[in-house]
């Protein structure tokens, strides 16, 4: 007969696999995972990509060991390496602590998948995209999976109605430091001023922000767009902003790595395309205190039309322009949607919150291995 040790007294390994989607989407979040364990049990090895970005996810005491582009015909013989390598780092560790294995992104199932087989942890696999529905190999990874983790209940809803039913899917939100007092419309004086962050694809509905912009400004020449990101993009869109005249009031920044400094200085917060996939830029800007207007649909549970956000019509320039233009017009709406946003994201999305999230879902896992013998009374 045995018990379960108590949740203080166990120790942990955690492996963090992260991939090139990890590193775009959520780096930041990432990091204050990293702090929140510092004071906990829990020795954390980081595992990522050669990639240049890749520090942007390291922080506190943790351990990296990296790894480099896994293609055909070298990938099994890369895989073997990395498993090597993370075996000894465990072994340097703690000999009689529980590993758990949780894989950032996806992407990451394959790899984080191996390593956890390897080393005996249990698998945890973030799932931030209800695209595994239509990858039947990648669902194949999922159903390895102790757990899943979404950080929205419209992913687990479809998980439920999914062949992977099943599955332990638990909702944990992604934390991000609020501010104080909401950034939008603080200083009147100030050229009013939109902003948008995240990959510059095809597909991301920055050509329908275009659109809207020129049509505010048919109206009123104060406004400006900053575009915050990279990607195939850009040289399109950089062309489309000059042929709509609309160049000098637009500001394409590259990607930076002190996005939520640059997002700080703005008033709105655009998501000009329903998210198909989560990521961070969203839930900063609510933490900031901007205004969002956001395209309806998105994969989002903070999204509440004239509460938290402005919801419009995906790939409908006219209805956000007006959208932006209501803002223009009533500043203290903005501010009372922009404060009731910043209160949500203080609410659902703490850093603490979400560290107390993870660690609890780590010790049910590590409970399975870790055991006290009680010893059986003799009459």
């Amino acid at each position: 007969m045995s018990a379960a040790k108590s949740d203080h007294s166990q120790r942990l390994i955690l492996g963090l696999v992260a991939d090139e989607e990890a590193i775009e989407r959520f780096p930041a979040v990432v990091r204050y995972l990293q702090v929140g364990l510092i004071d906990e049990p829990v020795k954390v090895i980081l595992v990522v990509p050669e990639h240049n970005r890749a520090s942007t996810l390291i922080s506190g005491p943790t351990s990296v060991l990296s790894y480099s582009k896994m293609s055909w015909p070298f990938r099994h013989w890369t895989v073997r390496t990395l498993i090597s390598k993370v075996q000894q780092k465990i072994d340097s560790i703690q000999h009689d602590a529980t590993v758990i294995v949780h894989g950032l992104a996806l992407t990451t199932a394959p790899l984080a998948a191996a390593i956890a087989t390897a080393t005996g942890g249990e698998l945890v696999l973030n799932v931030s995209s209800a695209a595994m529905m239509d990858d039947l190999d990648l669902m194949r990874w999922l159903d390895h999976a102790s757990a899943l983790v979404t950080p929205v209940e419209a992913i687990r809803e479809a998980i439920k109605t999914s062949p992977l039913a099943a599955k332990s899917a638990e909702v944990i939100p992604l934390g991000v430091v609020s501010e104080d007092a909401p950034a939008a419309f603080n200083e009147p004086q100030n050229t009013p001023t939109v902003v948008y962050a995240g990959a510059l694809t095809a597909d991301a509905g920055l050509d329908t922000l275009l659109l809207a912009t020129r049509h505010v400004l048919q109206k009123r020449a104060g406004l400006q767009l900053f575009i915050l990101g990279k990607g195939p993009a850009e040289s399109q869109l950089r062309h489309m902003a000059e042929s709509l005249n609309i160049g000098l009031n637009v500001t394409f920044t590259g990607r930076l790595e002190h996005l939520r400094a640059a997002m700080r200085a703005a008033d709105v917060f655009c998501l000009p395309h329903a998210l198909p996939v989560f990521r961070e830029e969203l839930i900063h800007a609510m933490a900031l205190g901007l205004v969002v207007i956001a395209a309806r649909g998105s994969f989002c549970d903070d999204l509440i039309d004239r509460q938290t956000a402005l919801l419009f019509p995906e790939r409908d320039e006219i209805e956000l322009a007006r959208r932006i233009d209501d803002l223009l017009d009533q500043p203290e709406l903005a501010r009372t949607i922009a404060a009731t946003g910043q209160a949500r994201a203080r609410s659902h999305h703490s850093v603490s919150k979400m560290v107390a999230g993870f660690l609890r879902l780590y010790r049910q896992l590590g409970s399975r291995h870790e055991t006290l013998p009680i010893a059986a009374h003799t009459r």
